[in-house]
């Protein structure tokens, strides 16, 4: 509960990154923000495995 995570698309910091819509704001809203414009993922869920869907084009992710 309370991790912490963004999306990036190479195998390292760089470029690449999505994360929360609000700058500076860390929270799970579902929409997706590209790198300067974001901040963390934070997801408050119970411990087990997930399936996190992410579609970049219309900039949405879900965690089930």
């Amino acid at each position: 509960t309370g991790d912490e995570m963004k999306f990036i698309g190479q195998q390292a910091w760089g470029n690449l990154e999505w994360g929360h819509i609000l700058k500076d704001n860390n929270g799970n809203s579902g929409f997706l923000g590209p790198k300067g414009d974001n901040s963390n993922i934070v997801y408050d869920g119970a411990p087990g495995t997930y399936k996190i869907t992410v579609n970049l084009k219309a900039g949405i992710y879900t965690i089930k």
